[in-house]
């Protein structure tokens, strides 16, 4: 399990915290600073990307448009910051485990509806990714090779949970 400290002044940060707990295993979110394998850092700017990593910095999440973007994709904020975040850590730990791999070598492709990978010019085109999102077989076998097992298992998970409040199922009932 890899400890990610989630650091901003974003409200959602602790419920984020707590829903990422919840669905997934890999990461485990303690708000706030402390011993921590990587940060994730919660903020306002860059409206051109939900989320971006460096292996050394740690993901940074953009808050931009997030409870607009959660609302019109019918989940919580803490959702849509927390499939960000698990987005980010995904393109992360790639970064980590593949020393020669760069950040502009995750433009896997240009658009595929729905696939949360594909590269978008805007957090608007991002936000319609959430009308049926999902990572297409090619990224996860792309970060797969990479030695991201884990980190897309988690993010199945999270998506998982993102599906179920699109559907209005909550966690935890049965179907």
């Amino acid at each position: 399990m890899l400890t990610v400290s989630v650091l901003g002044a974003c409200a959602g940060a602790a419920r984020l915290c707590r829903l990422g707990n919840r669905v997934q295993s890999r990461f485990l979110f303690v708000n706030g600073g402390g011993e921590a394998c990587v940060q994730l850092r919660l903020m306002d700017g860059s409206p051109d990307a939900p989320y971006w990593a460096d292996p050394a910095e740690g993901v940074v999440v953009s808050t931009e448009q997030s409870e607009g973007i959660a609302h019109y994709a019918g989940i919580r904020t803490e959702t849509y910051l927390l499939t960000c975040g698990v987005l980010g850590l995904l393109h992360w730990r790639a970064l980590v485990l593949n020393p020669l791999i760069v950040w502009e070598d995750f433009a896997l492709h240009e658009t595929a509806p729905g696939c949360l990978c594909a590269e978008r010019r805007s957090l608007q085109a991002f936000a319609l990714a959430f009308e049926a999102p999902h990572v297409c077989r090619a990224c996860l076998e792309f970060f797969r090779c990479l030695g991201a097992e884990m980190e897309t298992s988690a993010l199945l998970h999270v998506l998982d949970q993102v599906a179920r409040e699109q559907f209005g199922v909550e966690l935890g009932a049965s179907a």
